[in-house]
């Protein structure tokens, strides 16, 4: 398998693995305040430098749960984005659901962002990956860390702005 189809598929797993926890006051209207379409692009660095683009959007599904779904493009390759944002007024934390799983998140800065670390091992590779994904600020940030045990380590950060 080449580096890039490495890192890409790396890529894609962390793009769809977000993750996040907090009680916030107006957890619902800072969701709201965050739906629509998002454009973007960032730089992947490390063994290979390309750029990324990246497109979603995210849209109100039911009470308090925002569905997204977007794509990401690395050297012409797409990488699918799709899950589920809530704030959960029960216990009051934001969620994000993917992949059958579940993450809760942390409130920083007036936002909410995201967060997730696991060990990977796969057609040879092994190693860490991290990734966030934020709502701050007015924009959508995608942050990714892969230190592979035999490609070595790439990050990237992706801000999307409203379009």
């Amino acid at each position: 398998m080449s580096s890039r189809r490495h890192v890409l598929q790396l890529l894609a797993a962390l793009l769809l693995v977000p993750s996040a926890s907090f009680a916030a006051p107006a957890g619902s209207a800072l969701l709201e305040s965050y739906a629509g379409d998002w454009r973007g692009r960032g730089m992947l660095k490390g063994t290979t430098n390309e750029t990324v683009v990246c497109r979603l959007s995210l849209r109100p599904s039911s009470a308090n749960r925002f569905s997204y779904a977007g794509k990401c493009a690395l050297a012409g390759e797409p990488l699918t984005l799709r899950g589920t944002l809530e704030y959960d007024e029960a216990s009051r934390s934001f969620v994000a659901r993917t992949n059958n799983r579940r993450f809760e998140g942390v409130r920083r800065g007036g936002g909410v962002v995201f967060t997730m670390s696991q060990k990977f091992r796969r057609e040879g590779h092994s190693g860490t990956f991290s990734a966030g994904f934020s709502l701050t600020g007015g924009t959508i940030k995608i942050d990714f860390r892969i230190d592979d045990s035999t490609t070595g380590l790439s990050t990237a950060r992706v801000q999307l702005q409203k379009s």
